[in-house]
């Protein structure tokens, strides 16, 4: 694949038993991330179902931290912040809730990662799937009357005895940007964490992104390479 891979959106969950949050420790968390992270979380707002701290970026990006009732998320959207700065988020983010709400341990993580890349042989990530992965030419569309303007594929991995996590991919594209090939990853990593070991949180994370820019990239490259002559 042509560009390597860019990252779209990367969240991170950890669940926890239902909590009700008060509006003292609410602020006291907010106030902890302006003292704590660089920038901090600039807006503070309470919805029906969760408690949002979040800040807006140019391009429609956004940096968010999520109190939802049995969880605290992180969301980074087309925010620019580099892999490995978001797991140092995860780690000074989620260390600070689990103190201020008194929570002891994570029974389940759950990471999700959009990433973005290009075919290197092919100008149209759509027929890169359809034609050259999945092996459809137009005689096999032509019953449909019209090219798809979008095409997806989706895998499911489940958990083994040697690596307890699962992995959900779809790897999709559709017609504008027509080279994007797009890849969506979902990692459930059920071993419990507790939180003197939030590192090993971090280390899921990025295991996902493992998982997309190692071995999936590898299986879209065997199908976007020159033919031996």
């Amino acid at each position: 694949m042509e560009s390597g891979l860019a990252i779209a959106y990367q969240q991170a969950d950890l669940m926890h038993l239902p909590i009700r949050y008060d509006r003292e420790r609410v602020q006291q968390l907010f106030y902890d991330m302006s003292r704590k992270l660089y920038s901090g979380y600039k807006n503070l707002g309470h919805n029906l179902n969760f408690i949002d701290m979040f800040t807006v970026h140019g391009q429609g990006g956004s940096s968010r931290l999520q109190l939802l009732p049995d969880r605290f998320r992180i969301i980074e959207h087309n925010s620019g912040l580099h892999l490995d700065d978001f797991k140092s988020r995860f780690e000074v983010v989620m260390a600070s809730a689990a103190n201020v709400f008194g929570v002891s341990r994570f029974p389940v993580q759950n990471v999700k990662l959009r990433t973005v890349a290009q075919p290197t042989l092919w100008d149209n990530g759509v027929q890169f799937l359809a034609t050259k992965i999945c092996g459809l030419d137009e005689d096999d569309l032509a019953g449909f009357g019209r090219r798809p303007a979008a095409f997806q594929m989706q895998f499911t991995f489940v958990a083994t005895p040697e690596d307890e996590n699962a992995f959900t991919l779809k790897i999709e594209s559709y017609s504008q940007p027509e080279r994007n090939v797009v890849l969506d990853v979902e990692g459930a990593f059920p071993g419990s964490i507790s939180t003197d070991d939030i590192a090993r949180g971090a280390a899921n994370i990025q295991k996902t992104h493992d998982f997309v820019s190692a071995r999936t990239m590898d299986f879209l490259n065997r199908f976007d390479r020159q033919p031996e002559p």
